[in-house]
């Protein structure tokens, strides 16, 4: 079984984001910051600790910390981890009426765009390989 790695403490939160108290289901929504920066990260390179599968490199953990608490705020402002009430223009309960957004399946892991911005400025974006004939 392959460990998620969460980048954030709940504390960590706490101070970055300078709230009075932990947030209700933090671990919670950690493990979902964390599994969506990961989903970001796809095809970015950069070392990694064996035992802990966390970043090597102090800048990238801070990072990955930062992005994952500025996605963890994203999550819990719009209140919706599984991305299903953001799939819907509209949804009646009486004579059932469903109507989807437009969009196309991956489209349900919305990185926020400040964590988005943190991973940018640090570098943390996907390597592109192109490969040709000289």
């Amino acid at each position: 079984m392959v460990v998620q790695p969460v980048y954030a403490t709940a504390q960590e939160w706490v101070d970055y984001s300078e709230l009075s108290a932990e947030p209700a289901r933090a671990s919670f929504w950690l493990r979902r910051a964390s599994r969506d920066v990961d989903v970001a990260l796809i095809g970015v390179v950069y070392e990694v600790d064996s035992v802990t599968q966390q970043p090597a490199d102090a800048d990238v953990a801070e990072a990955l910390q930062q992005a994952t608490i500025e996605q963890a705020d994203m999550l819990v402002a719009v209140n919706d981890p599984t991305g299903a009430k953001s799939r819907w223009d509209s949804v009646s309960v009486g004579q059932v009426t469903y109507k989807r957004r437009g969009g196309s399946a991956g489209d349900d892991v919305k990185l926020s765009s400040a964590a988005a911005d943190i991973l940018r400025l640090q570098g943390l974006t996907p390597q592109v390989w192109t490969a040709g004939w000289c």
